[in-house]
């Protein structure tokens, strides 16, 4: 083509799922520019599949013009935003839906939010599938999206128009702004699994009351260690002695029986008036000298040039593990060492901790406070939670599928560029493998 225009047989309607993760990018980023283009800072509507036309980075959008629901085609209304579907609302942000679920959709094998992978989607569960959309239920991860690009994607979906990326111009600077290994497809399909599986894998019982169910470990009895000098002459090593209760008087025994000896021969005749016998201490291989005890008859105070020691409480340390573990297994773990979940109480310890993780390649950690049957946070210490920076819409309390979420999550918003709090279930790598396997981790505290 020497020109590059809009023509209804050259749109994505058919080859919308054989883009690639970089060339859906590309896609978001040309759709932004042209939205930014033609319609500024109002919205601009007509953004779906079949109204799109895409050449290398060049992005072109067909006929636009404001249509009510009734004459939509069912096309055009499966891409509208919910704001738009309930209350008729035209705004930049219903405009960063439409681009979003463009996306999410070339990278779900061209099926939308809830469309079955079986085959063809007849037009009642294509019906199904819009209603629970424009209800607010829960999307996953599109299924060749790595994580950041999800993340991406969803934010750009959300339900609540205030939770999106405000303008088409935001949601491309958070397109640019991905890492270059988000073009990579993604390893495994990132989508729920079917309620069956779901049911199957979170099959436990939760122990609200945190009682230990880790068994005592049998202590082990210290290694006796000992130092040989190499030079040495062999028959003078000789082994620790052996305390025995009798030890002590036997040889003050033998000591007094030798004192009396010494003593009866300095006093034999033979020898001059004027010489004095002192005995040398006797040295005894079964017993080493013992020092005396010295009872000091005067108070002993330092010296004044020296300051006198303070007691300090001691600063708690922190030791992270990377591990695909569940929160309760993770609490047990710091527990069996002697230790607990990691529990943050200021801004200084949280980012002692986001370093932490950070250092060690984790997006997702672990720490020590939970929702109590009361639905009020706790920390696993036992006192109330008093410090938080809960993602937009956090606490959800249930995750989609019905399962409560009551363990908290320090976790990485790659779309926000920033640490975050989100109540999660026990088990979320169950779920979603490909998102939070090999990424988990938890900080165990110790006091």
């Amino acid at each position: 083509m020497s020109k590059f225009t809009f023509d209804p047989q050259r749109s994505l309607a058919r080859d919308l799922a054989s883009l690639t993760p970089a060339e859906a990018i590309s896609l978001g980023i040309a759709l932004c520019y042209r939205v930014e283009e033609e319609s500024g800072s109002a919205y601009h509507g007509g953004i779906w599949p079949g109204n799109i036309c895409f050449n290398g980075d060049v992005a072109l959008i067909g006929p636009h013009e404001s249509k009510g629901l009734k004459e939509m085609g069912p096309d055009a209304l499966e891409y509208i935003a919910p704001e738009q579907f309930w209350k008729g609302e035209l705004t930049p942000a219903g405009d960063v839906y439409s681009i979003g679920l463009v996306l999410y959709t070339a990278l779900n094998g061209g099926l939308l939010p809830f469309f079955s992978e079986e085959g063809a989607n007849t037009p009642e569960e294509r019906a199904s599938a819009l209603q629970r959309r424009m209800r607010g239920a829960e999307m996953g991860y599109p299924r060749s999206a790595c994580r950041e690009l999800g993340e991406v994607i969803l934010c750009a979906t959300r339900f609540d128009a205030s939770q999106r990326f405000s303008t088409p111009a935001d949601f491309r600077a958070a397109l640019e702004a991905l890492p270059e290994d988000a073009s990579i497809p993604a390893i495994a399909p990132v989508l729920r699994l079917k309620p069956k599986e779901i049911e199957a894998a979170h099959n436990y019982k939760v122990d609200k009351n945190f009682e230990k169910t880790t068994p005592q470990r049998q202590a082990k009895p210290p290694k006796r260690r000992t130092t040989v000098d190499e030079n040495m002459d062999a028959k003078s090593f000789r082994k620790p002695p052996i305390k025995r209760k009798w030890a002590l008087p036997f040889v003050a025994a033998i000591i007094i029986v030798i004192a009396l000896i010494l003593l009866l021969k300095g006093c034999d005749n033979s020898e001059p008036d004027d010489f004095e016998f002192v005995p040398e201490p006797p040295v005894t291989e079964s017993e080493p000298p013992v020092a005396p005890e010295v009872t000091p008859d005067v108070e002993i105070t330092p010296d004044p040039d020296e300051e006198e020691p303070t007691e300090e409480p001691a600063e708690p340390r922190f030791t992270i593990f990377v591990d695909d573990v569940t929160w309760e297994q993770a609490k047990a773990n710091c527990e069996a060492m002697g230790g607990h979940l990691a529990v943050v109480d200021n801004q200084e310890r949280l980012d002692a901790i986001i370093a932490m993780a950070e250092e060690k390649g984790a997006s997702f950690v672990w720490l020590g406070s939970y929702r109590g049957a009361d639905g009020l946070w706790y920390n696993v210490t036992g006192e109330p939670m008093s410090f938080s920076i809960w993602d937009a819409g956090e606490p959800s309390a249930i995750d989609a599928d019905g399962t409560r979420e009551d363990y908290l999550l320090l976790w990485y918003r790659a779309a926000l560029g920033a640490w975050t709090y989100n109540d999660m279930r026990n088990d979320p790598i169950s779920v979603i493998p490909a998102t939070y396997s090999g990424k988990v981790a938890y900080i165990c505290q110790f006091d």
